[in-house]
C-alpha cells in the first residue's frame, strides 16, 4: 500500500504533528500505532511550516540519515522558541543544521 503524508501550514501545530507521526510509527508508549511502515511512504508534502516538517520528516528517513527522527525532535524541534524563528518581516533570524 502507497501512503502519503501531508503537513499542515501552521507553524503553532509542528509539534502536534510530530506527536500525531509518533503515534502513527508507534512511537508512543502504551498506545499502539497504527502501524506505518515508512517505506510504504510514497509522498511527503507541506505547505508553509508543513514543508519545513516534510523535509525534516524525508532527511530523518532517508536510506542514510544523518539526523535520526527521535534526535530531530530533542535536539531541533523541541528546544527552539518563537524567537529563534520569526522576529518580525525586517528582521530574520536563521537557523544552522550541520
Amino acid at each position: 500500500m502507497s501512503t502519503a503524508i501531508l503537513f499542515n501550514g501552521a507553524a503553532s501545530y509542528i509539534a502536534q504533528e510530530a506527536g500525531i507521526l509518533d503515534l502513527l510509527l508507534g512511537n508512543v508508549k502504551g498506545v499502539p500505532g497504527v502501524g506505518l511502515d515508512t517505506k510504504d511512504v510514497k509522498f511527503v508534502g507541506g505547505l508553509s511550516s508543513g514543508g519545513l516538517m516534510s523535509f525534516a520528516f524525508n532527511a530523518a528517513f532517508s536510506e542514510s540519515p544523518k539526523l535520526s527522527w527521535d534526535e530531530f525532535k530533542q535536539d531541533i524541534l523541541f528546544p527552539l522558541k518563537t524567537e529563534e524563528i520569526y522576529t518580525g518581516a525586517n528582521d530574520i533570524n536563521s537557523i544552522t543544521v550541520d
